[in-house]
């Protein structure tokens, strides 16, 4: 009887749970589309919530051309066709019974008409792209005019798309070009051209010659993916930032000590234990470096480990921006990959004005090819989307900033993406890497920033990843972040560290420098725990605390 009670009241509170929760739409993705040349123009269209079975809620699409749905639940997912093509306002609303309590407007072009917009490297001058002038992989702005009135912004990563309407007069005009650029084709940096009545494709293509500048901004970020067994992988990325300069670049990657080196996709000059250099010539925004690192295990290793690694290009005498010159990364090793995952980057608590670096990754788990992928990733209220910059992605891909009510939302479109079926593992994945500060000042101590992403693979239901989370960290405590109270001060320190815990969740704690090289240890146990730092260098180090709840990294400084 006891057991049947404790079961009644759980499920009443799951229940409360979801209608509270139902009275939100997280999100709302429209795709407009034609399947091929001269089919009928159609939308696919899906609302996500919390609680998608919850019987007394319904959800209502109205497509913008006099034909709705409802759907029972905080979920709805589907194709529309349209009598036409057009540019539609499509409206989602949630309703609790009778009673609209959420709704979010999407306007969606809907034309089988499309643009391919792209920036290359005009080597010869002559305002042609030659089969040996190669794209630029470059994040710019393109200002969309239809019939002389501005109509868009397009925001894009190596190439660009656009539906475009029949019969209609259009400028595209590049808004920005890299440093050092000495000529644009065509002149201007426009290009107008008038689509036919017939459904048509059209090239835009951006040249630009480099000058002499000698400018250059030198970067470099790396990323891993860990398993306490058989291989694991560190992706690196180095190139000539934004800048048409030549710049040669040496790469340096120190690897955490437990794991050991076992190869990599381009050949280091040099290898001493963890150490393994890369002399890169010709660093240019023409010619960036990817190169991914194959190690293995160093010794036995255990879920949730933390695993820290380096990395460095130089030299930074000229360099323009010496602040991303250097990486220091960690990541927890897990039992396998999860195939769409959220991460963050720096882990751990934060203070106001700190810059995150969120990567979205996603793979096609499905026995045919995508052939258009989107993501939608909610901002918390606490971030600055004015400081979004684009890092790294897989593959083209045009991204926008959506306001939803008081909601922003970055959207990643990957059209035409093509990405092989789970039968080929080499090519069926792809990714987003992208930084953002949190605002200086009005986020509550204590906050906590969750965040997570709906990915799109063509007309199925959304994929959510995992939730990231950040906190922003009380003056002088840096708080772990279970409900059990562990406290970890000061930060800064000078001598004595103090770790205080209310159970015993963790038995070690381990201080490690920038490098990953392990400098203390000492065992904790409930209660206040005192770690004498006072002969450590000043610095930024990672105290690893490792017990039954798995290892927790925590930074603090020391002065």
């Amino acid at each position: 009887m006891k057991n049947y009670l404790s079961l009644c009241f759980l499920t009443l509170i799951t229940l409360w749970s979801y209608t509270v929760k139902a009275q939100k739409i997280d999100s709302f993705a429209t795709y407009g589309y034609c399947t091929s040349v001269g089919d009928t123009p159609i939308v696919h269209y899906h609302v996500a919530n919390d609680s998608p079975y919850l019987s007394s809620i319904s959800t209502v699409v109205d497509f913008g051309d006099g034909n709705s749905i409802t759907k029972i639940g905080g979920w709805a997912w589907g194709n529309h066709k349209y009598a036409s093509t057009g540019i539609y306002t499509i409206k989602a609303v949630l309703y609790s019974g009778t009673t609209p309590v959420d709704s979010v407007v999407r306007i969606t072009r809907v034309f089988c008409d499309e643009a391919i917009l792209s920036l290359y490297d005009d080597a010869n001058s002559n305002c042609n792209r030659e089969s040996t002038e190669r794209y630029l992989s470059y994040s710019r702005l393109v200002e969309i005019k239809e019939n002389t009135i501005v109509v868009d912004t397009l925001h894009m990563h190596a190439h660009g798309f656009y539906k475009l309407k029949p019969s209609t007069a259009y400028s595209f005009k590049l808004l920005n070009t890299p440093v050092g650029v000495s000529g644009i084709c065509p002149s201007g940096g426009q290009i107008n051209f008038t689509t036919p009545p017939s459904v048509s494709k059209h090239i835009v293509d951006f040249g630009i010659q480099c000058g002499t500048t000698s400018q250059y901004d030198l970067s470099a970020t790396v990323w891993g993916q860990f398993r306490p067994v058989s291989n694991s992988y560190i992706y690196i990325s180095a190139n000539n930032k934004e800048y048409c300069s030549s710049q040669a670049g040496i790469v340096t990657l120190n690897i955490s000590s437990k794991y050991t080196y076992s190869s990599a996709s381009l050949t280091p000059t040099n290898i001493s234990g963890n150490t393994i250099t890369w002399n890169l010539s010709a660093t240019t925004l023409k010619n960036g470096y990817g190169i991914l690192v194959t190690v293995t295990p160093a010794t036995t290793l255990s879920l949730g480990d933390t695993v820290c690694n380096t990395i460095n290009i130089s030299p930074t005498s000229g360099d323009i921006n010496t602040a991303n010159n250097t990486e220091y990364r960690c990541n927890t090793i897990v039992a396998s990959f999860d195939p769409n995952e959220k991460s963050v980057y720096p882990q751990g608590n934060f203070k106001q004005g700190d810059v995150f670096t969120y990567r979205i990754d996603f793979e096609n788990l499905g026995n045919d090819t995508a052939f258009n992928v989107y993501i939608l990733d909610t901002l918390s209220t606490h971030l600055n989307e004015k400081t979004i910059e684009i890092l790294n992605t897989s593959h083209p891909m045009n991204y926008d900033l959506i306001t939803a009510a008081s909601r922003k939302i970055l959207r990643f479109d990957f059209p035409d993406i093509k990405l092989a079926d789970s039968s080929n593992k080499a090519y069926n994945k792809g990714f987003v890497e992208f930084k953002i500060a949190t605002k200086t000042s009005g986020i509550p101590s204590g906050t906590i920033l969750s965040n997570r992403a709906g990915i799109y693979f063509d007309i199925n239901p959304v994929v959510m990843t995992n939730t990231a989370y950040r906190r922003l960290e009380p003056v002088n405590v840096i708080e772990v972040e279970h409900s059990e109270e562990i406290l970890v001060y000061p930060n800064p320190a000078n001598d004595i560290l103090n770790i205080n815990m209310a159970d015993d969740y963790y038995q070690y704690a381990r201080v490690v420098n920038s490098i990953g090289q392990e400098l203390k240890e000492t065992s904790v146990t409930r209660g206040n725990n005192t770690l004498n730092i006072k002969q450590l260098p000043a610095g930024i180090y990672q105290l690893l605390l490792k017990g039954e709840y798995g290892t927790k990294a925590i930074k603090f400084q020391k002065l």
